[in-house]
């Protein structure tokens, strides 16, 4: 292999403009062809690198079930998107809570996080998140609003969400929503099965 000296010559430095303006156009075309719905998002934040990205503590917090993240599009779920990669979640966007949308489709066991001032806010999008908890309450929901007075990581809101966050949030309150979800969830779909009997 031969080794190739280069000089910094006004045509060396129009050959890697060049060849940089050409990487960044496929890079642009390859982000918008697998769009906001891929499972490998974009991380809007630059700030987000290993080296200040907080890492989960919650060992019993299992991964491997997949993250739906619901109208992904704001800076912050963003950041969330970018974080859960970090961890090794497998994350999936969706854009809304709409049973012709992929959320109700998740596999068993799966995390939702639903930006509800996205949706509309808790008026627009509660029809949605009930019907989905009625039909699917296997999925850990948990809901971000900067409407909400407070974090909910009890069991009063479970018709609606197995958690609440309370925008903005930081991760330790995102990884405690999940972990807290998880155990809400187990007593949710005890609550549904025992209305099922009854009906």
């Amino acid at each position: 292999m031969a080794w190739v000296n280069l000089n910094k010559d006004a045509a060396t430095e129009d050959l890697f403009e060049t060849l940089l303006r050409r990487m960044g156009d496929v890079s642009r075309r390859f982000v918008d062809a697998i769009g906001p719905d891929d499972r490998t998002p974009a991380i809007t934040d630059t700030r987000l690198t290993r080296e200040v990205m907080p890492r989960m503590h919650a060992l019993d917090l299992d991964l491997e079930q997949s993250i739906y993240v619901v109208a992904s599009d704001s800076p912050f779920m963003q950041t969330v998107l970018g974080w859960l990669v970090w961890q090794g979640g497998e994350t999936v966007t969706c854009r809304s809570v709409s049973p012709r949308d992929r959320l109700w489709y998740a596999p068993e066991g799966s995390y939702a996080l639903i930006d509800v001032d996205a949706l509309g806010g808790i008026v627009e999008a509660c029809d949605d998140i009930l019907r989905l908890r009625k039909h699917r309450p296997d999925i850990m929901v948990i809901l971000l609003s900067h409407d909400f007075l407070r974090h909910e990581f009890g069991k009063e809101r479970l018709p609606l969400a197995d958690a609440c966050l309370r925008l903005p949030c930081s991760f330790a309150n995102l990884e405690l929503a999940m972990v807290e979800a998880e155990l809400n969830n187990q007593a949710w779909q005890l609550r549904v099965e025992d209305l099922g009997a009854d009906a």
